[in-house]
């Protein structure tokens, strides 16, 4: 897409959507376009900006947070009223990362997720955290044993049948698929 000004817009998406809003116009007035449309175009408008900053790779994660801050704070309220809630959890997942890997015991981390959303999800993220760390377990555990058989040869060139048990041995029922998924994705390039 060539924007007006003829520089190239690296935003095929960007490009579509101005198209769309200009074809409006000739079917609808301002007026109508307004009523029809308008929190559609401030929604695409916010998310587009959003993805611009994470999409940007000369930003650093600070200037990222900064200037996705800023978006936030000029967003309009129902957008923002909307993403609260995620936002709130990514926080919270944020600051209880930080506090595992200065040291901190699951107590504290308890804690900080009780003071913000109560005893009953505290314990659910409690055990999800414990199946994270199980299932890495797992995972590290069958690579040792998944390097040993591939001794240099690529995945491919592995017995079906020997894969299959090797994965038996430390995973079960749906398990299984993930581990064969997490396998191709990171096994496949090798």
């Amino acid at each position: 897409f060539q924007a007006e000004d003829g520089i190239r817009d690296r935003s095929p998406s960007r490009g579509l959507g101005d198209v769309y809003k200009r074809q409006r116009l000739s079917f609808f007035s301002v007026e109508a376009i307004d009523g029809m449309f308008a929190q559609d175009d401030q929604y695409d408008d916010y998310m587009m900006a959003r993805t611009t900053i994470m999409a940007d790779a000369s930003l650093s994660p600070q200037e990222k947070n900064y200037r996705m801050a800023e978006i936030n704070s000029q967003a309009p309220k129902w957008i923002s009223e909307s993403y609260a809630p995620s936002e709130q959890l990514e926080s919270i997942r944020t600051q209880a990362k930080l506090l595992r890997e200065s040291g901190v015991d699951s107590a504290e981390i308890y804690a900080l997720r009780d003071a913000t959303y109560g005893a009953a999800a505290a314990e659910r993220l409690e055990a999800l955290d414990q199946r994270r760390a199980n299932w890495e377990a797992s995972v590290d555990a069958y690579r040792v044993e998944l390097d040993s058989l591939l001794a240099g040869t690529h995945i491919g060139a592995l017995d079906h049948d020997a894969l299959l048990s090797l994965r038996a041995q430390f995973f079960n029922g749906p398990e299984l698929q993930r581990i064969a998924a997490v396998d191709k994705m990171d096994l496949a390039a090798q």
